[in-house]
């Protein structure tokens, strides 16, 4: 509750009461629901956000070019360029070998308590069954469960760091990754393309795209096998960076040695565009895709999105392009998913166009997703670009750029007021029946 002095003008009764304000009426508020806004937007544990994690894979497994992503089908495509791990699983058991495949079946369905109790009734396990659990409990995100599998193994294998190097990336932990890089150096185990890619993978993940092709250049110069998934990472690094002459340079030197881009490099490219807000660039690269034969997915669609300018002069438009792209994923039976409505939502958000977000927000909920933790965001964008516009139309009243906004209107005799701080809305109620009257109207006289 807040302690409140009784507003201006509210009468003997509300300075009386030295009023503690009721909580703030429940439902919409401004177009939505400040309650909700605060529950998304509060940064939440690890364990609370998985959820938005398991909707960006489900996301992630509708890709048409799955399969290509794996980096696993790329290695086999060439048996001289198999990793130190898969040397190493070529020396297990055919027992070993089973219970792996077991266990990579639970690991790509975060079961990883499963995983774990699997190796409990084997004590006796070699490292590569260690490593796979290892890896269930790194993929699901359980840190203690992975350090302590980690740190207990007798003999750590390539497998194991690059799982743990992979962990610290999804965290952005780009030091502990480095800790690890020297620790299996130091266990005399060497990095292999599988290690570098996972470290260009890390530094993508906090921005760092310089050390990302560093990395890049490390194993040119040691002669290790670059795949189109090492590249898709170092793209992928320098696009996050809005770096569009590097990206696109690792999509020209990709070809160069003959490997054909897939839909994650192109995605790249169009990431590339969005911080700069290159439309035309985004664009080029949409209709590079298709000339090859591809067709954009989900996340292209939504990636184009972000590259749509919001500023004057061309702020009328952005919305409008935004919904376009939303219908033609439709119309090529893609079906947009939260992360699709959120980058619409924030061009809308991004020229304080209230109404057409509540009708983006609406065509959000009727396609059944609810607001996630992206959605809160937005909205507290749109309610701080709104207050700007609003300012901005107060300073320009009269044609002389100084007129003050109005003063806030008188409150009836027995009434009062807080702000949510939430949505930063005003509710008011009567003092002498807070339960009764609370609202968010204005209360007339």
């Amino acid at each position: 509750a807040l302690l409140l002095s009784p507003p201006p003008g509210a009468g003997p009764a509300a300075a009386a009461a030295a009023v503690e304000a009721p909580a703030p009426p429940s439902g919409r508020c401004a177009r939505w629901n400040s309650t909700e806004a605060a529950e998304f937007a509060t940064e939440r544990p690890l364990s609370e956000r998985r959820g938005v994690w398991a909707e960006r894979r489900a996301a992630r497994d509708l890709r048409t070019d799955r399969r290509e992503m794996n980096p696993r089908q790329h290695r086999e495509r060439d048996v001289a360029n198999a990793s130190n791990g898969d040397r190493e699983f070529a020396k297990a058991t055919q027992e070993e070998r089973m219970l792996c495949g077991e266990i990579r079946k639970l690991s790509r369905q975060r079961r990883w308590q499963e995983a774990l109790h699997l190796l409990a009734e084997k004590p006796d396990s070699g490292p590569f069954v260690i490593s796979a659990v290892l890896d269930a409990c790194t993929k699901a995100l359980q840190q203690q469960a992975a350090w302590q599998l980690f740190e207990d193994m007798p003999v750590k294998t390539a497998p194991a760091f690059n799982s743990m190097i992979t962990m610290q990336g999804w965290l952005r932990r780009a030091q502990a990754a480095e800790q690890l890089l020297d620790r299996m150096r130091q266990s005399s185990i060497e990095p292999d393309y599988v290690t570098y890619t996972a470290m260009i993978t890390v530094y993508g993940a906090v921005q760092e795209p310089e050390k990302a092709l560093g990395v890049l250049d490390v194993m040119k110069a040691e002669g290790q096998p670059i795949s189109l998934v090492t590249y898709g990472a170092a793209m992928s690094a320098c696009a996050r960076a809005g770096d569009k002459e590097k990206t696109w340079g690792l999509f020209e030197a990709m070809q160069e040695v003959n490997l054909a881009p897939e839909l994650n490099h192109f995605n790249s490219l169009i990431v590339s565009c969005s911080r700069s807000r290159d439309e035309a660039k985004a664009l080029e690269a949409l209709a590079l895709l298709r000339s090859r034969g591809l067709a954009p997915d989900n996340i292209m669609y939504t990636a184009l999105v972000g590259c749509i300018p919001v500023e004057e002069p061309f702020h009328q438009l952005a919305v409008g392009k935004a919904e376009g792209i939303l219908k033609d994923m439709k119309a090529s039976a893609v079906a947009p998913d939260a992360h699709a409505y959120n980058a619409v939502l924030r061009v809308a958000a991004s020229v304080g166009d209230a109404g057409r977000f509540d009708g983006v927000l609406a065509e959000m909920g009727s396609g059944g997703f609810q607001p996630n933790q992206g959605t809160a965001l937005v909205q507290a964008e749109l309610l701080q670009k709104v207050r700007q516009l609003e300012d901005q139309r107060f300073l320009r009243q009269d044609g002389a750029g100084g007129a003050l906004p109005p003063a806030a209107p008188t409150l009836p005799h027995g009434w009062a007021s807080a702000v949510e701080p939430t949505s930063g809305q005003s509710y008011y109620w009567k003092v002498d029946d807070p339960a009764g009257t609370t609202t968010w109207q204005f209360p007339s006289l």
